[in-house]
């Protein structure tokens, strides 16, 4: 739902989607410009944007196993594409994997993430995946503020 509370969060919020998303979104998509304040977005806008700017500018239809794909998925929507790239392929090389990170999710990446599935270490994967998630939010200075964040890599733990 919509929030704009100062002490919780930095700009209005709707369904997880910043004011500023939504401003990037719509100068991305000129053709499918989402003309509303984000109070007023619609669960359709939301679900949208989240294709268009994070599953499949990420690629993340590309993974073959559900369970990492929405870590994956996750991650990008809630920190930065290049230090989130990082995490994924340093995480795939702490498996035995041999990749550059480069802070791009690419095919090379994808390859790995489907090797590693195909050898049954999804889960494995997906547990690193988390812990360096966790490592990296703890690094940043507003870390106790957004503890929706934490708890919700957590629970992708438990799934």
């Amino acid at each position: 739902g919509y929030e704009d509370r100062e002490n919780r969060i930095d700009q209005p919020t709707n369904m997880g989607i910043q004011r500023d998303t939504l401003a990037n979104f719509n100068r991305a998509h000129p053709n499918l410009k989402i003309d509303k304040n984000i109070k007023n977005i619609s669960r359709e806008d939301a679900q949208l944007i989240y294709k268009l700017d994070y599953y499949d500018r990420y690629r993340i239809e590309e993974i073959d196993n559900p369970m990492v794909a929405r870590t994956i998925f996750h991650m990008f929507v809630n920190s930065s594409p290049y230090k989130m790239a990082n995490i994924v392929q340093n995480s795939v090389n702490s498996l035995g994997e041999k990749i550059d990170v480069d802070g791009t999710v690419g095919s090379l990446t994808i390859g790995a993430i489907n090797k590693l599935n195909k050898v049954g270490k999804s889960r494995e994967l997906n547990r690193k995946l988390i812990e360096l998630r966790l490592l990296y939010e703890n690094t940043l200075k507003d870390h106790d503020k957004y503890l929706g964040r934490q708890k919700r890599f957590k629970g992708l733990l438990e799934e």
